[in-house]
């Protein structure tokens, strides 16, 4: 599904599974984006390219906590980790990172959660896979 949803549109996309109320599910986030109105365009993008199909209440969450796995120089060093810990059964996304000096760094994250408990499912993921416990701040753009 996310190779499809990726050759479709230029809009980033990434997996972040969660277990709630004892199901596994996985949100398909979009973004990320710099704010909610941001994040209502990008809904309405998303129908009126009909990639999305309904709209709902939990159609815009902020989710500002992810796993933290790596801070890269380049983006082929980001993809490159990426792709090793997709192949461990861990998904993953890159955000850029531009610091004040204006360099840009490439941070590699996984999941996006709203609190500290919804990040327990893609704890013992990480653990499994063997990453280290590193929920964070989700920055960059």
């Amino acid at each position: 599904m996310r190779e499809a949803i990726r050759a479709a549109n230029t809009i980033p996309f990434y997996i972040a599974p969660i277990f709630v109320q004892g199901r596994l599910f996985f949100r398909v986030m979009a973004g990320p984006v710099a704010d909610s109105a941001s994040a209502m365009m990008l809904r309405d993008t998303l129908i009126a390219k009909r990639i999305k199909t309904i709209t709902s209440g939990w159609d815009v969450l902020a989710t500002p906590l992810a796993f933290l796995l790596g801070d890269y120089a380049n983006r082929g060093d980001a993809a490159a980790r990426q792709q090793e810990a997709e192949e461990k059964g861990v998904p993953t996304y890159v955000v850029a990172i531009t610091s004040q000096d204006g360099s840009t760094t490439y941070r590699l994250y996984a999941g996006a959660f709203t609190g500290r408990g919804d990040a327990d499912f893609m704890r013992q993921i990480l653990k499994s896979a063997g990453y280290p416990d590193s929920l964070v701040e989700r920055t960059g753009s």
